[in-house]
């Protein structure tokens, strides 16, 4: 996997999908099919950022 190789953006890629989540569900507009794009975003979001915390922690403990 081409992420798998880099995890020094998990952490950046998981705000920037939270910040995205937030702005869509604060100032769209109220369709159904972006309710699930939110709910997408911000589950993507909190992989990414559990996934980077833990790449830093091994990062760190390998040195």
């Amino acid at each position: 996997m081409i992420l798998r190789d880099k995890p020094q953006f998990f952490l950046p890629l998981g705000c920037s999908l939270l910040a995205v989540g937030l702005l869509l569900q604060r100032f769209a507009p109220d369709f159904p099919v972006l309710h699930f794009v939110t709910g997408m975003m911000m589950g993507m979001s909190v992989v990414f950022n559990i996934a980077g915390l833990f790449s830093i922690r091994k990062l760190r403990n390998k040195s």
